[in-house]
């Protein structure tokens, strides 16, 4: 494969080149795999299998096993169809989690997350992305001075119903459409989001729309 194919990402008229094409390709695979085994039971070897490469063309574009993951808790959490991945919208964050219902869902990379449980080494590493791509982050867009918690307890209560309802497959949930469960998580986030904590804490969002 010739070099500028790998290293140069744009022809000069914008059309994205071979490379890219690759990269993105890898990410979406490397995507699906850690969703649907977790980050332990995927390996570089399954992946470039998938997308046709040598394994090799995998850690010269990521580096390695952990910086892959990284790009795809990226890909997978960024902005979609024009609207901010961090919402103060209990409705709009209700349909994100109620929607993630299969490994193309969007946010489905958040399953990742769920199904990466293991030993202590992986759970430092996992929980250290997902803190670092997403709670942190989400708390700073918000400029809360609970900010964090808020955002630690929403992150628990879906991961819980993500594991319950994708991994164990609880038939209450599992048979349940979208649009109810959304239903019903809309208002549990509503209070997570803006209702005040013990000392009476509340957000500053929700103090200015008092």
């Amino acid at each position: 494969m010739a070099g500028a194919a790998i290293d140069e990402e744009y022809s000069s008229d914008g059309r994205i080149r071979r490379g890219q094409k690759t990269r993105q390709a890898i990410v979406a695979a490397a995507s699906r795999c850690f969703a649907s085994q977790g980050y332990n039971q995927t390996s570089i070897r399954e992946i470039a299998e998938l997308v046709g490469v040598d394994k090799a063309l995998i850690i010269r574009y990521f580096g390695s096993k952990e910086k892959l993951f990284i790009a795809c808790i990226d890909a997978g959490i960024a902005p979609r169809r024009g609207t901010e991945q961090f919402t103060t919208d209990p409705a709009t964050l209700a349909d994100r989690v109620a929607g993630i219902d299969g490994l193309d869902a969007p946010y489905a990379i958040l399953l990742a997350c769920v199904r990466s449980a293991g030993d202590e080494q992986t759970n430092n590493f996992v929980r250290e992305v997902f803190e670092e791509r997403m709670i942190r982050p989400n708390a700073r867009a918000k400029g809360d001075d609970v900010a964090m918690v808020r955002t630690a307890l929403i992150a628990a209560f879906s991961f819980g119903l993500l594991l319950t309802r994708n991994v164990m497959g609880l038939s209450t949930l599992r048979e349940m459409d979208n649009a109810t469960l959304a239903g019903w998580l809309e208002p549990v986030f509503a209070q997570l989001m803006a209702a005040p904590g013990p000392g009476g804490k509340r957000s500053h969002s929700a103090k200015g729309e008092q």
